[in-house]
This record gives structure tokens, C-alpha cells and sequence, in this order.
């Protein structure tokens, strides 16, 4: 058990359906360190979402513990928070009301409230932008918002499921640089759930690439790629070997999917 960080032990799910048992994850084991940046990568249903999300507290293990700081988790709780592919938005709120929200729920003094929103929102770049309301704002923009009310919340752990999935590939470029830099500003354990390659490596200190279901932690790339990084960095040949690394096992893994579909039919 790491006691500054997150410690996932044996953690199993199966969901209960009419044509029977389910197995989403087999016997994960990952630890994560406080300040860590990890992605989470694999197959499409490989259970990625699924292991986040028992993070998170949203669902429950089958079986296995969850630690962070020596300490069992066991639902949800202040010191996680989490961005959603989908914005979550309150649409009848201004920016920077959407990023008050949660503080407001832990009883923060309004002027505080007001100056941590105002500190977040200049942090992500969104200075003018205060007292629009989502429906306004570009799919960037409300992604921006959504990670800024997660961290004014301070929590020690931040989960990110599939955060840019939904963005053209320019702004998505210009986000994933974007969370880089509001990570080293304001450092916090991250675990990330992407389908892209490319984005897990150029983002994570640790890349844990899943199998296909039921999930395993099939191979750990440590990414020893110098930080600060920027979008350059994925020309370079270490970055090509890490993405070909990465490459071979998710096809590997897909063509076992592919083949089971086949048998199965």
C-alpha cells in the first residue's frame, strides 16, 4: 500500500445481465503516486471508463480495495473529481457560477468562492469569458470550465474520462497542451481514460494499456520524455517508439477481440 498515493488491489467487476455474467475487469493491480499523471488505454469496452468510475466512487468493485493514503475509499468523496466527455454543465449558469457550484456546496465564504473561481478561470484561459453561460461557449471552452470546476474543489485526485473525445482534432491539440500546463501550475494526481494513442503518451508519466474484456493491466510504459513538453515533442523518436510500442499491443488485443466476436457468432 502506497500511503501518498492511490493503491488499487484485485479489483474485479462483473455486471449481472439476462444472458449472463459480465466480466469488465480481472484482478487489476495499479498504484498510482501523488502528483502522477497516468493514462488509462486500451480497446474499445476494455473497462477503462468502468475502472474510473470505481474510482471515483460512482460504482462499486465486484471484489478488491481501493487505498488512497492508507485510507479504504468506499463511494464518493471531496478528495476526487471528476471531468466527463459530456460538459456537465449547469446551462442556466455563467462560468463562473459552474465553477462556484461545488464550493458553494462546502459552505465557502462568497468572496472566497469568487476570487478561487476568478484564480481558475485565468488559469484556463477563459478571462472575459465570466459571466457567459454554456450554451454561448465553443466545445473547448465549456471543457475548459469543466476541468476548472473540478479543480476548484482542490481535490488530490483528478479523473479524467475521455475529457477531449468529443473536440475537433486542432482544439484538441490545443486542450491537451492546455491541461499539461494547468497541471504543472497546479500539480495533481490525474488518471486519464483516452482511446487515443498519441494523447496518452504526449500527457502521461505512466501509460497502463488494458486488454480486451474482461480488463487486465496488460503492459505499464513508463514515458521518460522530458517535461515541460509541447506538441513537437510527438515528431520526436522516442515518442514513435513509445506509439508503436502502444500500437502492437492494443492491435493485439483487438485481434483477440475480433476472433472471439468470430467463434461467438
Amino acid at each position: 500500500m502506497i500511503e501518498t498515493g492511490l493503491d488499487i488491489q484485485g479489483v474485479n467487476k462483473i455486471y449481472q445481465s439476462k444472458n449472463g455474467n459480465v466480466f469488465a475487469l480481472d484482478q487489476i493491480n495499479l498504484q498510482v503516486h501523488s502528483k502522477e499523471f497516468v493514462s488509462l488505454l486500451g480497446t474499445s469496452g476494455c473497462g477503462k471508463s468502468t475502472l474510473l468510475r470505481i474510482i471515483c466512487g460512482l460504482e462499486e468493485a465486484t471484489s478488491g480495495t481501493i487505498y488512497h493514503k492508507g485510507r479504504q475509499l468506499q463511494g464518493p468523496g471531496p478528495d476526487r473529481g471528476m471531468v466527463f466527455q459530456a460538459y456537465t454543465l449547469f446551462p442556466w449558469m455563467t462560468v463562473s457560477e459552474n465553477i462556484q457550484f461545488g464550493l458553494k456546496q462546502k459552505h465557502i465564504a462568497k468572496k472566497e468562492a469568487k476570487e478561487i473561481a476568478e484564480h481558475y478561470i485565468e488559469l484556463v484561459g477563459l478571462q472575459g469569458f465570466e459571466g457567459q453561460c454554456p450554451n454561448s461557449l465553443s466545445g473547448g471552452m465549456k471543457q475548459r470550465v469543466a476541468i476548472a470546476r473540478a479543480l476548484a474543489n482542490d481535490p488530490d485526485i483528478l479523473l479524467l474520462d475521455e475529457p477531449f473525445g468529443a473536440l475537433d482534432m486542432q482544439t484538441r491539440g490545443v486542450m491537451q497542451e492546455l491541461l499539461l500546463n494547468v497541471w504543472q501550475k497546479s500539480p495533481k494526481m490525474i488518471v486519464m481514460v483516452t482511446h487515443d494513442i498519441e494523447e496518452a503518451i504526449f500527457l502521461a508519466d505512466r501509460v497502463a494499456i488494458m486488454s480486451a474484456r474482461p480488463g487486465r493491466i496488460k503492459e505499464i510504459l513508463d514515458i521518460a520524455i522530458e517535461r515541460p513538453r509541447d506538441y513537437r515533442v510527438k515528431t520526436s523518436q522516442q515518442f514513435v517508439e513509445y506509439k508503436e510500442r502502444a500500437t502492437e499491443i492494443i492491435r493485439e488485443e483487438s485481434m483477440k477481440l475480433l476472433q472471439t466476436k468470430i467463434l461467438s457468432a
